[in-house]
Formats: structure tokens, sequence, C-alpha cells
């Protein structure tokens, strides 16, 4: 249950920094795709999505619909 609170208060965050014009560019490390409707709305926003994350258990769509995706793998495992 915990991580369910972080998840929903990472995003009202991420939200109302995205509308009050906080930032040019979201940079999220995790693999999770129920934050695929969150990136689509930043985006939405006229904001740039960076998402980073290891390979084992990445949802495959959060490297297309970000607007870079980097593969943890090769920092961390070369």
């Amino acid at each position: 249950m915990g991580s369910t609170i972080v998840d929903i208060q990472l995003t009202v965050d991420v939200l109302t920094h995205t509308y009050q014009n906080n930032f040019d560019i979201l940079y999220l490390i995790s693999a999770d795709g129920d934050y695929k409707p969150l990136i689509n709305e930043v985006i939405r926003n006229s904001k740039q999505v960076y998402v980073a994350a290891l390979s084992k258990g990445v949802n495959p769509e959060l490297k297309y619909i970000a607007d870079v995706f980097v593969d943890l793998d090769k920092v961390y495992f070369n």
C-alpha cells in the first residue's frame, strides 16, 4: 500500500508543476507502465519526458511514448 501512496503523490506533484509551468523536462526513473497516462498528459502540455529504467520488467510502451528513453542496463552493467 505504501508504494501506491507514493505513486499518487508523485503524480499529483508532477501534474501540479506541469500546470504551473515550473519545468520544461520531466525525468522519470521508473519501468512502471502505470505512469503512461501521466507521461502522456505532461507531453500534451508541451513538456519533454525522459524516462530511464533497467530493462528487467520495463513496460515496452514507455520506450515509445517518452521523448527520450535511457536503458540503465548500459549504464550499470557494462
